[in-house]
This record gives structure tokens, C-alpha cells and sequence, in this order.
């Protein structure tokens, strides 16, 4: 008899840890349709920044703006391959390419030069920055997978660092 009521308890624990864990992974994925959002935003802004370094390490006439394009480039290879990381270990699949409009805007500013690119670069990777940190700080604040919003928690200082640096930029 005693070996009925502790079978008998085994198997109605063992039930109800089964259905927790399976209710807990339904909370995980209803949650990963918004963080899986963030993910593929990240991966299309990092890309567009990543050009946008590219064009202020070259086109820039100014040392301040070809060192913060240095920095942009350093800085987005290390986002990309942490996002690269989390995508693999979420089994996400990340863009790889930038928005049409990001590249359109981006091969726009291919022709400037000189203190013109200067003049139109500052605002452009302000404004891109700016975005940037939002999207992380956000998700930092309200993700709800705790890998991905770590991650977010982790970058925003270094993305908060690359927009302080822009606002100090030239203008010239």
C-alpha cells in the first residue's frame, strides 16, 4: 500500500512538473516574438552603422570624424558578433542587409565631400545614434528574454559612448 500512494505521488509530481515546464515554454516563446523584433532591428542598425564608419573613416577630411569612424566600425563588429551569438544560441535568423532606406540614404552620402560630408554626416549619425540607443535601452528595460535583454543591457553604455562622441564632433 505504501509503495501505491508514493508511485501514486511520483506520477501526479511528475505531471505537474511537466506542465510547468511546458507552460514555461510557452511564456518563453509568446515572449520571443518581440525580442526576435529587436534582434532583427539591431542586426538591420548595426549594419547601416557599420557603413556609415566605413564612409566617415574614408570621406572624412576631418581626423575627429575619421577616428569616430574607427570607433564605429570597432565597436559595431562587436555588436554584430554578439548578436550573431545570440541568434545562433535563439535560433534566430538575423537580417543581413540594411533597410532599403538606410542604403539609399548611405549611398547618397557617397557623394559628399569634404566639409560637406561633414556638415550633413554630424546630424545623420546623431539622429542614427540616437535611434540606436533607444532600441537598446528599450529592449535593456523591457525584454523578456533574459539572454537578448542582457545582451541590450550590456551594449547600451557602449552605443550611449558612440553618441556622446558624435554630438562633440565637427561640423567642419
Amino acid at each position: 500500500m505504501k509503495y501505491l500512494i508514493v508511485a501514486a505521488l511520483l506520477t501526479v509530481c511528475g505531471a505537474t512538473g511537466a506542465a510547468l515546464a511546458q507552460q514555461n515554454q510557452v511564456t518563453a516563446d509568446s515572449n520571443m516574438p518581440l525580442d526576435k523584433q529587436f534582434a532583427e532591428e539591431a542586426a538591420r542598425q548595426v549594419l547601416a552603422s557599420h557603413q556609415l564608419g566605413v564612409l566617415a573613416s574614408g570621406k572624412g577630411t576631418n581626423p575627429a570624424i575619421n577616428r569616430f569612424g574607427a570607433r564605429l566600425n570597432e565597436v559595431n563588429a562587436d555588436l554584430q558578433d554578439a548578436l550573431n551569438q545570440i541568434a545562433q544560441q535563439q535560433h534566430l535568423q538575423l537580417p543581413t542587409r540594411m533597410t532599403e532606406e538606410a542604403q539609399r540614404d548611405i549611398e547618397g552620402m557617397k557623394t559628399w565631400t569634404g566639409e560637406q560630408f561633414a556638415q550633413r554626416f554630424v546630424p545623420e549619425i546623431i539622429t542614427r545614434q540616437e535611434r540606436l540607443v533607444a532600441l537598446f535601452r528599450h529592449q535593456a528595460e523591457s525584454g523578456q528574454v533574459a539572454e537578448i535583454k542582457s545582451f541590450a543591457g550590456k551594449m547600451a553604455p557602449r552605443l550611449e559612448e558612440n553618441l556622446a562622441l558624435a554630438r562633440d564632433l565637427p561640423l567642419n
